[in-house]
C-alpha cells in the first residue's frame, strides 16, 4: 500500500497513484472509495475515466488523519493508495522554507540542479508525493537527466511505488 504525505494533492493525482491511467482506460467503469478512520468517507460508483475529483458536497478532509482511496474496476483487483492532508501551519511552513530556497539557489543554478533541491526539500519534509511532482516534470524538460531518474526510482522505492526509473537511470548511464 502507498502511503503518501502531501502538500497538495489533488484527489485526481491520488486516483492516478491508486490506479494508473493505463489500467483505468481498460476498465469502462469503476468505483472510487475513500475511507478514514471512521469508515467510509466518500464512495462513488459507475466512475467513467479519469480525472476524478473529490465532490464538492463531500465532507472535508482532516489535516493529519490517514485517509486510504481505492478504486475497484470490474474483474480487476482493488488498487490502494493512502495519504494524509497536511496541516495549514505545516503546509505555510514548508512554502517558506520552499521560498527561501528559492531565494538562495538565485537564477543562475541550473533547472535540474532546481529541481533536484526542492524534490530533496520536499522529501526531507515527508512530502514525497510532492517531490515526485518535481522530478516528473524536470524529467518533462529534460528526459537524458540519469540524477532525475535516481532520485526518482529512491522516490519510488520510498512510497512503495513502482520502481523502474532505477533501469533507465542505469540505462542512461551507461549511454
Amino acid at each position: 500500500m502507498n502511503v503518501l504525505p502531501l502538500l497538495s494533492l489533488t484527489l485526481g493525482a491520488l486516483l492516478a497513484l491508486a490506479a494508473p491511467a493505463a489500467v483505468i482506460t481498460e476498465i469502462n467503469r469503476y468505483t472510487v472509495r475513500l475511507v478514514g478512520p471512521s469508515g467510509p468517507v466518500v464512495e462513488r460508483r459507475e466512475v467513467t475515466g479519469p480525472p476524478w475529483e473529490y465532490p464538492a458536497d463531500a465532507p472535508a478532509l482532516a489535516p493529519n488523519v490517514r485517509y486510504t482511496l481505492q478504486v475497484t474496476g470490474a474483474g480487476r483487483p482493488t488498487q490502494e493508495a493512502s495519504f494524509e492532508v497536511v496541516g495549514a501551519a505545516r503546509a505555510r511552513a514548508v512554502a517558506g522554507d520552499l521560498t527561501a530556497l528559492e531565494q538562495e539557489l538565485g537564477a543562475a543554478v541550473p533547472p535540474t540542479s532546481r529541481a533536484v533541491m526542492r524534490a530533496g526539500l520536499l522529501a526531507r519534509e515527508g512530502l514525497l508525493h510532492d517531490a515526485r511532482r518535481v522530478v516528473v516534470a524536470a524529467l518533462d524538460a529534460d528526459r537524458d537527466e540519469p540524477t532525475l531518474h535516481l532520485l526518482l526510482g529512491d522516490l519510488y522505492t520510498r512510497t512503495d511505488l513502482a520502481a523502474e526509473s532505477f533501469d533507465e537511470a542505469q540505462f542512461l548511464l551507461k549511454k
